[in-house]
């Protein structure tokens, strides 16, 4: 299958802007402090927990909660609306990956969230041929009881909007 980055999208396909990073992270604290998790007593960004900085930290009901936010950009598959990530090779990913699997196995409730990053793309798979060793680290972190979710956004020239949530199927991969 051939992949297709945000980029060749955004000038050929739907015109929508290649978001960053800093946009899947600004998307997601605005989802969460408009109430999209529910209530929550307590939100931190940029928290450092072990030997990583995780993008939030949050409670809830007494309960700990960390959250790794991950931007995709690169589709394989339009018509199915399949994504990868990543779209390079990112050991600080299979790093978050691990210590959020040591964090869950001591009772934290920790959270990968992939803010799908174009329009029509509803799943995300590990990008084994840029990547194997993320997709590995994926399926140990599901497996310690990371909740690995996708955001679906709406994608506009100069904005970008959560608009749905879809839980993962690791067993596909």
């Amino acid at each position: 299958m051939k992949s297709v980055s945000i980029g060749t999208l955004s000038r050929s396909v739907n015109r929508a802007a290649a978001f960053s990073s800093a946009r899947s992270y600004s998307s997601a604290k605005e989802w969460l402090s408009g109430g999209g998790f529910g209530a929550i007593s307590d939100l931190k960004a940029e928290y450092t927990h072990g030997d990583s900085r995780f993008d939030f930290y949050m409670e809830r009901d007494g309960e700990r909660y960390l959250t790794e936010v991950k931007g995709c950009t690169l589709a394989t598959d339009l018509e199915r609306g399949i994504g990868l990530f990543p779209d390079a090779p990112t050991e600080r990913g299979v790093k978050h990956l691990n210590e959020l699997a040591t964090a869950a196995m001591k009772g934290y409730h920790c959270t990968i969230a992939f803010v799908i990053q174009m329009n029509g793309i509803h799943m995300v798979f590990p990008n084994n041929d840029t990547h194997p060793e993320f997709g590995k680290a994926l399926i140990h972190a599901a497996n310690a009881g990371v909740q690995v979710v996708y955001y679906g956004c709406h994608v506009e020239a100069d904005s970008i909007k959560i608009n749905g949530k879809y839980e993962a199927n690791l067993s596909l991969t």
